[in-house]
């Protein structure tokens, strides 16, 4: 039981080390969609959340993240962060993209979402100046995937 205590407690560290990387991501994000009024305005949107992510990634937090995909507490709040990311990457995407229908916007979503997590993955375990360059080639990919209207 006295283990118990102490592993749950150190989950919680974690969690809420977690929360607060994702509270800095998305209370940025709502300042930026609070100004954003047009489809150029989501889309640099989109483009920023990325940045800001990855530019808020220290030297050594590829330790942090590692962990943060192995503890359960962790995972679960992954999973409602998951919840959160595809909502706002909808509404980005149909205001960045408009025209799309939402079978269209949900694959796409989609295909974003589960890229991001290899994309994080990876970014987290490479130099600052690395990081830089595939940034820019996977907001490249990124925008070629989202401007075909009909998604094939």
């Amino acid at each position: 039981a006295v283990i118990a205590e102490y592993f749950s407690s150190k989950e919680e560290i974690l969690v809420a080390q977690q929360e607060r990387l994702w509270k800095g991501q998305f209370s940025k994000m709502n300042k930026i969609l609070k100004k954003a009024k047009t489809p150029a305005d989501h889309k640099e949107a989109f483009e920023v959340f990325f940045d800001n992510l990855v530019f808020s990634i220290k030297k050594n937090d590829h330790v942090q993240f590692e962990v943060f995909s192995f503890v359960p507490a962790c995972l679960e709040y992954r999973a409602k962060v998951k919840v959160r990311l595809k909502k706002l990457f909808i509404k980005l995407i149909r205001k960045g993209w408009p025209g799309k229908t939402q079978e269209v916007l949900d694959r796409q979503s989609d295909l974003v979402l589960l890229t991001f997590y290899g994309f994080v993955d990876h970014v987290v375990h490479i130099s600052v100046s690395e990081r830089k360059k595939i940034l820019k080639d996977y907001k490249n990919m990124l925008n070629l995937h989202l401007q075909d209207r009909l998604f094939f």
